[in-house]
């Protein structure tokens, strides 16, 4: 069985009151797996009832019946990745389908349907691309067990719960970074740097105006290689500077410093 945190399960389905579907996409597993390792640890299950109200949708909410129409006539998705999509299960969304009126076709996958060619690149973007299991089911219209299954078949060791949780963290630093370094290069035309008097270009430091009767100490002006996003921050929070200051530290403008305070969680 795949290693799963029982607290974070805990927290997911009875503070965040998640379904296991939902947790199962977290944790890149099956929804099986979850309620498996919540019958080992004697983890009571909600009434079939309230289970049903909290998949119906955000808040209660029902699940807008055209678009899973679309979703499932016109871009043929399995009932289970639709589901996985709308935070509930695939048994819910079929019986959306059926309530509505709709004929539901057979969402049988068989092996026999992937050819080589079809396992080896779910195999490229699993292990190069490092995409989630989910990302790929969508890709091959099937469900993320049977991605995991075929590629168990050819020997692939998948992710336990934790290195998939390290992977999304360390794609969600890449992503900041990269917005910072097209920052810096100027890709876009409306980022524009804010210009340097001649003392501060020939000293190299810059001191913020008095506010508030607080009187700044001279910062040194910082390098491309210098500006990351911890430093961005540091300098938001110790050094209490304004978006202005922080973008005339750091050669940036202000929508470049305040798009990257934003994706630090400011």
């Amino acid at each position: 069985m795949k290693h799963l945190d029982i607290n974070q399960i805990k927290y997911l389905y009875y503070d965040e009151e998640k379904s296991t579907v939902q947790i199962a996409e977290i944790f890149d597993c099956s929804p099986a797996t979850v309620r498996n390792r919540m019958k080992k640890h004697n983890l009571p299950r909600r009434p079939k009832n309230e289970a049903h109200k909290n998949q119906t949708g955000p808040q209660g909410i029902d699940i807008d019946i055209d678009e899973l129409v679309r979703l499932y006539f016109e871009k043929r998705l399995p009932l289970a990745v639709i589901g996985a999509r709308k935070g509930t299960s695939g048994t819910t969304i079929r019986s959306k389908l059926l309530k509505a009126g709709y004929t539901l076709r057979s969402d049988r996958i068989r092996s026999s349907k992937f050819t080589d060619a079809d396992v080896s690149e779910m195999k490229r973007l699993y292990l190069e691309e490092e995409l989630a299991l989910q990302m790929i089911a969508e890709r091959f219209k099937c469900t993320a067990v049977t991605v995991g299954t075929q590629l168990k078949k050819r020997g692939i060791r998948l992710r336990t719960s934790r290195q998939a949780q390290i992977l999304r963290q360390k794609k969600e630093k890449a992503g900041v970074e990269k917005s910072v370094k097209s920052a810096k290069v100027g890709k876009s035309d409306s980022v524009k740097k804010t210009p340097l008097s001649n003392s501060q270009t020939s000293s190299k430091t810059y001191t913020p105006p008095k506010r508030l009767g607080k009187v700044f100490d001279p910062i040194p002006l910082l390098s491309p290689e210098e500006v990351t996003p911890e430093r961005v921050l540091q300098l938001r929070m110790e050094d209490e500077l304004t978006l202005d200051d922080i973008a005339v530290v750091c050669s940036l403008s202000r929508v470049d410093v305040y798009n990257i305070l934003i994706e630090r969680g400011l």
